[in-house]
């Protein structure tokens, strides 16, 4: 059985501070502090780790100024702008909805389920299958999802005004997503738990 307490090797306790180079940006300076006080401690991918977190944060933050004057969170946001991205009738079945939302099928009924109570969406039965349902805009569901997408186009508008035309961050982005998703499937194996497909 994996042991989760730290090796007993001798450290120097000392003031936080003391260990922080004056150059450098905050993920490298983590980095530096867990060297100097725990040097086996294999610390490469830690700025990279730190600097993902902090803009997954970042998006977090970003999503919710865009959504706030809709009330909406991102879960509900999703589900809204790719039900009205299907075109008229704005419908498709839950399984399909959980598919395209990278969202566990449990996820995806209780995003539904606040939809549903707010008046954006509604079941219904498949008009060639009475044993499927599908999930659709209403009237409202309509009006407030095309007014959630416009402000997340004006939210992102000033991302590209950031960063221009860099098609170097999108392939660097890609080259991370396809890492992690590897680091993921090699986790899932080592402890038995792989993670959900996405």
């Amino acid at each position: 059985m994996a042991r989760h307490d730290a090796p007993h090797t001798a450290r120097t306790t000392t003031d936080d501070s003391s260990l922080l180079p004056d150059s450098g940006n905050e993920f490298d300076r983590v980095r530096v502090h867990w060297a100097r006080v725990w040097p086996e401690l294999d610390t490469r991918a830690l700025p990279l780790v730190a600097r993902v977190m902090h803009l997954s944060r970042d998006v977090e933050t970003f999503h919710e100024l865009a959504l706030r004057p809709h009330s909406l969170g991102h879960p509900e946001y999703a589900a809204l702008s790719i039900l009205r991205m299907q075109g008229e009738p704005y419908q498709l079945t839950p399984t399909e909805l959980s598919r395209t939302l990278h969202q566990t099928t449990a996820g995806t009924s209780k995003t539904i389920d606040r939809l549903v109570g707010l008046g954006l969406v509604e079941r219904t039965r498949h008009p060639r299958d009475k044993r499927r349902t599908l999930v659709g805009l209403t009237d409202e569901g309509v009006r407030v999802a095309e007014a959630a997408v416009e402000s997340e186009a004006r939210a992102r508008a000033h991302l590209v005004r950031a960063l221009g035309d860099d098609t170097d961050v999108l392939k660097a982005l890609d080259a991370l997503i396809g890492a992690f998703g590897a680091a993921n499937r090699a986790l899932g194996a080592d402890t038995g738990f792989p993670p959900h497909p996405g």
